[in-house]
């Protein structure tokens, strides 16, 4: 049949959320002459060659006549050892997509493990709705296991008060207990398809879908209304909290749910609701979409205020306390209230020289008065 509307939305929707790896099945190959599998090849490489999946090899297919099943096959099995795990050394989070009870074993919930990686007996958090359970047992993969890990599917055996199959939802977040802090503004990079007819204004209503979960939203760009085919700091306030990390990947429906609008990701979990649109804080925001968390930490540690909360950083960002800790070992940190803060050390020295160079006017101005 060739690309569809469908193909085209989910196609999107793949390029929005930073799917680079991709294998395209050209199916019932047997039911049409060679010339139209070529024009749909072609049809197809035009669709991705604006995506981050530009080059994808496409196998015709047949299920009657099992033409190109086994070259699909191998093409799975290719493009899989290409594609990075996900990242292991993190927090652990779960994103619930199904929630059941199953006699004798109690409550029973499934999911992507987004990061980290957890084993019987660990303590948990169900986020948003704060609830605290203990792993009771792992299923990954389908099958009984000591640990799930990154990017595994996995069945988790949950105990706890007040932890039932109606309790948690899909769209819930099971996570490391120092990673409950549910967000209901939030700062992102969104981009909007160019598919779109008018720009996104101020208060757009939405649908955000973030991992399994699915709620309503308002876009207020922090700046001209964002035009289609073109990306924007925009911040979303959400109808209700959600789980999430800085990192994260969303994407944007109408309100009726009939088409994707656009997607990005998330840059802060706590942003300002007032003075939202000051150089300051731009500065903050581009310092946010460094590649990674180090390049990110080390570039908010040169902007103002010039100093990062550490727990909140690592928190937000999904960190163990090791990776936590690497960071802030090339800073100066300081006591504040409930934690640390760090400067970095060039600006430390700038402060503590300014302080003695103050100190010295002063004593020089005054100098009858007592040190």
């Amino acid at each position: 049949d060739g690309v569809m509307p469908q193909t085209r939305e989910h196609v999107a929707i793949m390029d929005l959320l930073g799917i680079r790896q991709a294998v395209v099945a050209i199916t019932k190959c047997d039911l049409v002459p060679r010339e139209r599998i070529v024009e749909v090849e072609n049809e197809v490489a035009n669709l991705l060659a604006v995506t981050g999946l530009a080059g994808a090899v496409c196998v015709p297919v047949s299920v009657d006549s099992h033409e190109g099943v086994d070259t699909l096959r191998a093409a799975l099995v290719e493009a899989a050892t290409r594609i990075s795990a996900r990242p292991g050394e993190g927090r652990f989070r779960l994103a619930v997509d199904r929630s059941f009870t199953l006699q004798g074993a109690g409550t029973i919930v499934t999911g992507t493990v987004l990061f980290g990686s957890v084993a019987a007996g660990d303590r948990v958090v169900v986020s948003p709705p704060g609830l605290v359970a203990r792993v009771r047992s792992v299923h990954a993969q389908n099958r009984a296991a000591e640990r799930g890990r990154a990017g595994e599917r996995c069945a988790l055996n949950l105990a706890g008060d007040g932890v039932t199959k109606d309790a948690i939802r899909r769209g819930d977040v099971v996570l490391d207990p120092a990673l409950h802090a549910p967000s209901m503004r939030i700062d992102a990079r969104l981009r909007l398809l160019a598919s779109e007819a008018k720009p996104v204004g101020q208060w757009m209503p939405v649908r955000l879908h973030h991992a399994a979960t699915d709620v309503a939203a308002r876009v207020v760009p922090l700046g001209d209304p964002v035009a289609p085919g073109t990306e924007a700091f925009a911040q979303l306030v959400l109808e209700q909290p959600i789980a999430a990390a800085v990192g994260d990947r969303f994407v944007l429906r109408d309100t009726t749910a009939q088409r994707t609008i656009g997607g990005g990701v998330f840059l802060d979990l706590r942003p300002p609701t007032r003075r939202r649109r000051t150089p300051e804080r731009m500065a903050q925001l581009d310092a946010a979409t460094a590649p990674d968390v180090s390049r990110a930490f080390a570039a908010l540690l040169d902007r103002e205020p010039y100093f990062v909360d550490v727990a909140a950083f690592a928190r937000d960002h999904a960190l163990s306390a090791a990776q936590a800790d690497v960071l802030a070992a090339t800073t100066r940190l300081l006591p504040a209230a409930g934690g640390e803060i760090a400067l970095s050390s060039a600006h430390f020295e700038r402060l503590a020289q300014s302080l003695v160079a103050a100190l010295a006017a002063y004593h020089a101005e005054h100098p009858d008065l007592p040190g």
